[in-house]
């Protein structure tokens, strides 16, 4: 696979275009307002909404189907426009919750209402009632 990197303040992560006709190379960054690749850049008020379908595997996590060893290639972003564009980005993780490096952001397109509440709580890998209630008040106050 060719790698496609993704950069947001001092987090890398390796990102790749699959297809299986093509691989495209290239950046992505999440910034609060936007999400940039390569030179196509996502405005977040343009986008009906983000979604990771999948953003916990990663290089040497054991799959406990066949037993093999992964090489994190399988988690996605989907970028979805108001205009019925639809972006998928394949990526590699290599580290265990790498993905939540970016939570200053992901907690953004929230806000933004691009992000599921569900989806972030699960990205962001909480489950006890209590820290999701506490998570939900500290989002009230979020950016004031």
């Amino acid at each position: 696979m060719n790698p496609f990197k993704i950069y947001t303040k001092d987090v890398r992560f390796t990102f790749f275009r699959k297809k299986e006709e093509s691989h495209l190379n290239g950046e992505i960054t999440f910034l609060d307002n936007r999400i940039i690749v390569n030179d196509k850049i996502f405005s977040i008020d343009a986008l009906s909404g983000i979604k990771f379908s999948c953003f916990d595997d990663y290089v040497g996590k054991i799959d406990t189907v066949n037993g093999k060893i992964s090489k994190g290639v399988n988690n996605s972003i989907g970028i979805y426009s108001k205009n019925g564009e639809k972006n998928i980005y394949y990526f590699q993780l290599d580290h265990r919750y790498q993905i939540r490096d970016i939570r200053e952001q992901l907690i953004q397109y929230h806000l933004s209402g691009k992000l599921d509440f569900m989806h972030l709580i699960a990205i962001l890998g909480m489950e006890d009632y209590n820290a999701i209630e506490n998570f939900k008040k500290t989002l009230a106050s979020y950016g004031k």
